[in-house]
Order: structure tokens, then sequence, then C-alpha cells
């Protein structure tokens, strides 16, 4: 074999070793978070965080900006599906309202529950640094409790992300962000609600 040959030889498996090594690497990466998001049953998280409505319910009327609590049991089905059941608690008042306004003065706390349906991917930082972005929607009910009026209860759907750092096998870091979309229709009122939830949280995983 001519030198030439030889000297291309080791040429063309030089530049192949580091996309060999790359692909294994990425391989070892990928099959960790994998590995470790298979063996996964049941996530429990506690949240809390912003409640904002992004609507007016009829002319300068809308509800405000609160804090919300809440919590979420998701069962796992492999690495890549969950379905979770959420519920959360704020309690927001109307501002803005005209003296007509039957809602002016009222301080509503307000429930918002749902089955939902999260989409994540397990991701590999480094030796053991799991990360879990996942997308998530459902459907279920808000509740609202006022002070003078009846309670009401509407359907409600929900949209969102986010994303979790998983500590160690167990514990995580959680930050989500959804939209609450649901029907306000009574008191001559009828509107479409919007209210985005921002929240963080602590999820324990077993």
């Amino acid at each position: 074999m001519s030198r030439l040959s030889v000297l291309s030889a080791v040429l063309m498996l030089a530049a192949g070793t580091p996309l060999v090594a790359t692909n294994a690497s990425a391989q070892i990466i990928g099959s960790s978070a994998r590995e470790q998001a298979s063996r996964e049953i049941v996530s429990i998280l506690g949240y809390g965080g912003g409640f904002t409505p992004a609507n007016e319910l009829a002319g300068p009327a809308e509800f405000s900006t609160s804090g919300t609590v809440g919590g979420a049991v998701t069962v796992w089905f492999g690495p890549y599906v969950g379905i979770r059941g959420n519920g959360l608690y704020t309690q927001s008042d109307v501002d803005g309202a005209s003296s007509g306004l039957a809602l002016r003065g009222e301080e509503p706390n307000v429930w918002i529950y749902s089955g939902d349906v999260l989409l994540r991917l397990p991701l590999t930082a480094g030796q053991s640094s799991w990360w879990y972005p996942y997308v998530v929607g459902g459907l279920g009910g808000k509740t609202y409790d006022f002070d003078r009026l009846d309670t009401e209860t509407d359907f409600a759907g929900n949209f969102g992300g986010g994303i979790e750092f998983r500590v160690n096998r167990y514990w995580g870091i959680q930050a989500e962000a959804r939209d609450f979309v649901s029907s306000f229709d009574r008191l001559g009122i009828d509107s479409t609600q919007h209210d985005v939830v921002y929240t963080g949280g602590i999820s324990l995983t077993f």
C-alpha cells in the first residue's frame, strides 16, 4: 500500500473518530435521561405564582391580578407521556366596575381544576443534570365562589408549557406558564376569559 493511501486512510479515520465519539456521547446523554424517565411512575407537584386575567369582563370591569397556589399529580406512561390531575386556587376582586354593575365589590374565591395530557422530552446536561421541557393541555372547570352572588361553574380548557430541573432522582424544581380559557356568562355579561397562570414549584417523583 502506498504512503498516500496509508495517509488518506489515517486522515479519514481521524476525521471520523470525533463524529463517532459525538454520536456515542449523544446516545449516552439521551439514554441517561430516558432511562431515568422510564423508571418514573408518579410525580407530585406543589406550586405558587401569579394569576393574571388577560381581558375585560364588560366596559372597564375586570378581575384583578392575584397570587395563586395549587398542586398536581401526574401518572407516567413511559418516559414521554403523562396524565395529570391539576387544581389551583386564587382570590380575585373586580376592578373598574361601574356603580351599577352587580359585580362591584365582589372578591370571589376562584378554583380551577383540570385533567391534562403532558408531553415531555428528557434531556441530560453533563453527567447527572436532568432537564425535562414539556407541553401541557387539558380540560376541566372553573368555579367562582362569590360573596353575595350564587356560585358559578364554567367549562375551562388550558394549554401551556414548562420545564423541570431534576435536582436528583426524586426532587425537582419546576417552572410553568399556562392560559386557562373559560366563558363568563351571567348578569348580562358574555365574555371569554383568558387567565394566564405562571408558577414555580417543587416536585417529588417516584
